[in-house]
């Protein structure tokens, strides 16, 4: 999609023709995600809880550390949070200005496509009186897809929105070993090519190396991305054999996918895998840390839900959605946490609500 790349251009354009100029907007993209997200946070459930979410963003890595690296999750990081907080108030004007977000965040991160629509149900289960601003951010999101849908036709022959070659194939070929494989093993094969004694005894690799011979590309090209295949028609042929194999797996082997499916309905809420090189203690740590504060933004979630003002009615069924809407587009693919990255300030809030009822809620010793 053409949006980061753009937004490279953008960056080099303005800072010198240096990649260091991309980190900087960056950093400056994530502060101002952070702040917006803080104004939601006292704006519903006070000052306390502001500030333990500003604590939990200073210490919660998975975010920030997008801000160093050449990905587009922090555009995406800070259109999500920009337009949580335009909805946590929803005038018209405000509502019209985050669906035009969202929408743009699209050409970003494809996966954000559908997004606006779920906000957009959001704020009818809110009010059913808000069906017009529903309906105004569901128009928008349209026409700010219509051009890129154009394009493709034009170029393609295929009216989308999304790339021309999706790679959904790919993802949920990958997907369907997920459940019958481990996930090192699929690392090890997806990061170095190497295919372990699991990979070879399950099947996988036999069904790899037929698929890539009907290809007519070398038997051990890896499977897991588009790029590995030469030229736009090989590409979009693959994503059909692909998207093709992966439903036999699936119809040869349901119980097991669809329990894949469910896990990753939560685990695509935290990191569970880092390179070898980083000392066991951090790994650890760091896996424990997004456990914990997956546990914790449920854990407000539901606290919440007891007991709620209209202000916070209006921002837990904003997060509710948005929760929901992740979870169930991402659970079918292959796991991969980072695609949830864009939605994480709101759940580090809802931690923060959590830790923050918790306080006041403690009983008072006596002296």
């Amino acid at each position: 999609m053409p949006g980061y790349p753009i937004f490279i251009a953008a960056s080099r354009f303005i800072t010198g023709h240096n990649n260091l100029g991309i980190v900087l907007i960056q950093a400056a993209l994530f502060l101002a995600s952070v702040w917006f997200v803080y104004k939601v946070a006292i704006r519903a459930f006070g000052e306390l809880t502001g500030f333990v979410f500003l604590v939990f963003s200073a210490v919660y890595p998975f975010v920030a550390y997008s801000a160093g690296q050449l990905s587009p999750e922090m555009p995406a990081v800070f259109s999500v949070s920009l337009a949580f907080f335009l909805l946590s108030d929803p005038t018209t004007r405000r509502v019209a200005l985050a669906a035009l977000l969202i929408g743009l965040s699209a050409y970003v991160r494809p996966n954000l496509l559908l997004l606006n629509f779920a906000l957009a149900a959001a704020l009818v289960v809110i009010n059913r009186h808000n069906y017009r601003k529903a309906l105004l951010m569901i128009a928008i999101a349209i026409i700010v897809a219509f051009p890129w849908a154009m394009r493709n036709y034009r170029l393609f022959g295929v009216f989308t929105p999304l790339p021309a070659i999706k790679g959904s194939g790919f993802s949920l070929l990958l997907a369907t070993w997920q459940s019958r494989v481990s996930i090192p093993s699929l690392i090890e094969y997806g990061m170095n090519g190497n295919l372990t004694s699991e990979v070879r005894l399950s099947g996988m690799a036999d069904q790899i190396s037929n698929l890539n011979r009907r290809l007519g590309v070398p038997e051990n090209t890896l499977f897991i991305t588009p790029e590995s295949y030469p030229g736009n028609q090989v590409k979009r042929k693959a994503d059909a054999l692909f998207t093709e194999a992966a439903f036999a797996n699936i119809e040869n082997y349901p119980v097991e996918y669809l329990k894949s499916c469910f896990i990753n309905t939560l685990r695509v809420w935290f990191s569970a895998y880092f390179p070898g090189k980083i000392p066991s203690v951090i790994r650890y740590g760091l896996l424990a840390e997004g456990i914990l504060a997956m546990i914790m933004g449920l854990g407000g979630v539901f606290i919440t839900m007891r007991g709620f003002d209209e202000r916070q009615k209006l921002v837990l069924i904003l997060f509710t959605m948005t929760f929901l809407y992740f979870s169930l587009t991402l659970c079918w693919l292959h796991t991969e946490a980072r695609y949830t990255i864009p939605a994480r300030l709101p759940l580090l809030l809802f931690a923060a609500r959590f830790v923050s009822h918790s306080c006041l809620s403690a009983p008072k010793v006596k002296p």
